[in-house]
């Protein structure tokens, strides 16, 4: 049902280091438009509900990789959990299949330092995430095995 696309650019316009950015079209086939990713949930509070646990845990794994040592989650900056409805969430699934994946994209001083670059955090589609997708499109969506 829907084509779901991931652009990033990049701009320099002098100074330390350039900066990176990401978006995300999201198209509804039968509709024949384009929609945005709420247009798909019953509310953004009951998606970040959903996945709020197991994307902060994610994140915090990924931080860990790239910085060698585990992270301490704190209200420091870079340490804390950030908001995953703020960043680019992109549906994905294999061609002609049910999306069984939202892949959220940080990009460069969301959830680290520049240094650390982006982040790209995939999360399995599951039954709490289901219930947080509108009854009109769930058809578009698969528990992840």
């Amino acid at each position: 049902r829907f084509l779901s696309l991931l652009s990033e650019t990049y701009v320099f316009t002098g100074g330390a280091h350039g900066m990176t950015a990401y978006g995300a079209l999201l198209w509804d086939r039968e509709a024949n438009r384009e929609a945005t990713f709420q247009t798909v949930l019953t509310s953004p509070t009951a998606f970040d509900k959903a996945v709020r646990d197991r994307f902060c845990d994610a994140l915090d794994k990924a931080r860990a990789e790239k910085r060698g040592e585990p992270v301490t989650r704190s209200d420091e900056m870079f340490d804390d959990c950030i908001d995953p409805m703020k960043q680019t969430l992109v549906l994905e699934g294999e061609k002609g299949k049910p999306i069984d994946r939202i892949l959220v994209v940080i990009g460069p001083y969301e959830a680290g330092p520049y240094a650390e670059g982006s982040y790209e955090i995939p999360l399995k589609v599951d039954a709490a995430m289901l219930k947080a997708i509108k009854p009109e499109y769930q058809a578009a969506f698969t528990a992840a095995r």
